[in-house]
């Protein structure tokens, strides 16, 4: 099982090994590591990717120079305090084993023994909080530039080309989960993407709307288009087929290797590459500027969206997300709930369809809390722990009923 293990960066102490599931959660206080768990998780998968779809040289780049730690700080931003000399990675993923031991300065990347049989391509996606930075002006990807390549540059140009596919047209709109009279769609005519409030509403650009939109639309768009990649082949040129077939000839070090046998094994690979196998999303705060109400909501539309990529697929797609919300952990609780109670043969009142249930060894939910990560899944009821549903309400409501007590004494 693909798992990872995070040693002394940035505010994580000690990660312990984390079994990646399917629908995972991360919740804790500011500063406590959440967001540097998945970073550290999102550029393992990412080197694993570019190595299943790239050559020898990609392992040499990463293995040498220390330019595995220089990458991952660049991309994601982490200053020069996040490493240091008792800093660890340890990932095993599908096809390769990555290794950062203590006071080493490069990793060691170790390939599966099948590995030209078993890699593959898959589709990667980071929303960071800073999403709503695609609205901030008209034309963010000619405002934005940058000569250091980073999660921001990449999320911009990203979300550009998603927005320009016009996969939604005004008679197929997105309606947004939290509300059905809000709808996004491409105008073709007017050569722009479009925002109704309400039907009877003069349509707006997004970067009009609320703040809840500006967040949620763009984090809604993306999810959707990197799932719905899943299954389906990218976008290739001629030369990148010939680069690639060329790597495999070259890569294949079996001098018995027969030439029906390489001819097979060529068309299989160049297959796995220009195939997304599966899609793996990565959220960073999908609360961000909602209402309560319209987080749960938005759980639900993508935890549904992930069942229907993978029904199609037949793979195990997954999201990743960090969260402040006792909400989103609520509304993941429910979800393992319903897995439970769900009756087939008899319609009952208060459960969550079919269609946002998948099986509870899919869910992993995790508490970053000063440097170390907890299981917060309780090992008997598979269900999260009441200690982490929302403590912070109890304690103002126990503080209130206090209060209460000296305002209107005793009424009883």
């Amino acid at each position: 099982m693909r798992r990872i293990h995070i040693k002394n960066i940035g505010p994580l102490e000690d990660s312990g090994v984390i079994f990646i599931k399917p629908v995972m959660l991360i919740i804790g206080k500011q500063s406590m590591g959440k967001s540097t768990f998945m970073k550290v998780l999102c550029f393992c998968e990412w080197v694993e990717k570019i190595i299943m779809t790239g050559d020898q040289e990609v392992v040499n780049k990463y293995t040498h120079n220390g330019m595995f730690v220089k990458d991952l700080s660049k991309f994601f931003r982490m200053g020069d305090s996040f490493f240091s000399e008792k800093s660890e990675i340890h990932y095993k993923g599908d096809c390769i084993s990555i290794d950062l031991d203590k006071k080493a300065s490069n990793a060691k990347i170790t390939k599966v023994t099948d590995f030209d049989k078993n890699r593959f391509n898959e589709k990667l996606c980071f929303l960071p909080a800073e999403r709503n930075l695609v609205y901030a002006s008209k034309n963010i990807r000619k405002d934005f530039s940058s000569d250091k390549y980073d999660m921001l540059f990449n999320y911009i140009f990203e979300y550009g080309d998603e927005e320009n596919v016009h996969y939604f047209t005004k008679e197929n709109p997105l309606v947004m989960p939290f509300d059905s009279e809000t709808r996004y769609y491409y105008d073709d005519a007017k050569r722009m993407s479009l925002v109704e409030v309400g039907h009877k509403a003069v349509p707006i650009q997004p970067m009009f709307t609320s703040s809840g939109i500006q967040s949620s639309l763009p984090m809604l768009l993306m999810i959707l288009g990197a799932l719905r990649k899943a299954g389906t082949k990218k976008s290739v040129s001629l030369d990148e087929i010939t680069n690639t077939i060329a790597r495999i000839v070259m890569d294949s070090s079996s001098g018995n290797t027969s030439e029906i046998h390489l001819k097979d094994q060529t068309v299989q690979l160049i297959k796995n590459f220009i195939t997304y196998r599966r899609s793996r999303i990565f959220i960073e705060e999908p609360e961000e500027n909602l209402f309560p109400e319209s987080q749960y909501e938005m759980i639900l539309a993508i935890v549904k969206a992930l069942k229907e990529a993978n029904e199609r697929t037949g793979e195990d797609n997954y999201v990743m997300m960090t969260t402040h919300s006792p909400y989103i952990l609520s509304t993941l609780n429910l979800l393992l709930k319903s897995v439970v109670a769900i009756d087939s043969e008899t319609k009952k009142d208060g459960l969550l369809g079919k269609e946002y249930l998948l099986p509870v060894n899919m869910f992993g939910a995790y508490c970053a809390d000063h440097g170390t990560m907890t299981d917060i899944l309780d090992k008997e009821s598979g269900f999260i722990d009441g200690e982490y549903l929302d403590t912070i309400s109890q304690e103002i409501n126990r503080k209130a009923a206090q209060i209460n007590e000296v305002i209107y004494g005793d009424i009883r």
